[in-house]
């Protein structure tokens, strides 16, 4: 079986290690290995080894696994922390109030540069969360989370047809956003996040792809960026290595992230958002 020895580990865009999985991920972490599987093809695998990884990047709607392990990670790491407030599609997650006071301990506990919020994704539901309400929602956690990150990472929802067709059994209709709707939805965000003092980008967005959000200040981004590395980590070993990465050729033509292997496994998330393509 092939091997491979990544710089960055990604966990997980396809499920949440932080909030349900922190213990096996450890155990794995200690074991130097894992084996790596293609989720569309199986028989597709290789072994992949730690020796060489110089950085853990964590995504998680509610990394509660990472508090009271802080000495065990004993590696560079960041999380990208999506915080949304739809408890009409977003069933098993906790309390807002809740997932907001772990990002503030996360913050400060680590710093403002290694927890990123992700406003992800953008969802218009008709009669539920109108323009309005979204922007109105989306400025309540901003305020909340003034001075505890330096970035908020949003994206408009992709309709893939699994997730719309999930919605509306669950008796919910998505709107279909025009360019221009989503423009001046994102302008709103923008003008918010840079009253509060935030970098705001786009994730890998699809209104975005020819810089339309550009136009409104909000550039296409990176979740996996060589920028927030420099600023958040003092580590030669890992900033050399960053110069020899490219672009993540497995992910989304859109996704600016650098190269990294995902150690994550669709279908495993709990919460199972009505809206998530991984379930």
């Amino acid at each position: 079986m092939k091997e491979e020895r990544p710089l960055i580990i990604s966990a997980s865009r396809r499920t949440d290690i932080p909030a349900f999985y922190m213990r096996d991920f450890l155990k794995m972490w200690r074991s130097g290995r894992t084996v790596w599987r293609n989720p569309f093809n199986p028989n597709q695998k290789k072994i992949v080894l730690f020796d060489r990884t110089r950085l853990v990047v964590f995504w998680s709607k509610y990394p509660v696994g990472i508090i009271g392990r802080f000495d065990e990670l004993d590696f560079n790491y960041y999380v990208l922390y999506t915080l949304n407030d739809y408890p009409e599609v977003e069933l098993g997650l906790p309390p807002l109030d809740r997932r907001i006071e772990l990002f503030e301990e996360l913050s400060r506990r680590v710093g403002r540069y290694r927890v990123v919020w992700r406003f992800d994704p953008i969802i218009l539901l008709k009669g539920v969360l109108e323009e309005d309400e979204i922007l109105r929602r989306f400025e309540n956690i901003l305020k909340r989370l003034r001075g505890k990150t330096f970035r908020v990472i949003i994206s408009f929802f992709t309709p893939y047809r699994k997730s719309v067709s999930r919605l509306r059994k669950a008796g919910y209709d998505v709107v279909d956003l025009d360019a221009d709707r989503a423009l001046r939805i994102a302008k709103n965000l923008a003008d918010m996040a840079r009253e509060e003092g935030l970098e705001i980008q786009s994730c890998a967005d699809r209104f975005n792809a020819d810089g339309t959000l550009e136009r409104v200040g909000i550039k296409k981004g990176a979740c996996i960026d060589p920028e927030l590395v420099s600023i958040a980590f003092d580590d030669p070993e890992l900033l050399e290595g960053l110069k020899h990465l490219g672009k993540d050729r497995g992910q989304r033509k859109e996704c600016l992230c650098l190269e990294s292997v995902d150690v994550g496994e669709y279908r495993t998330c709990r919460f199972r958002c009505l809206y998530c393509y991984a379930i």
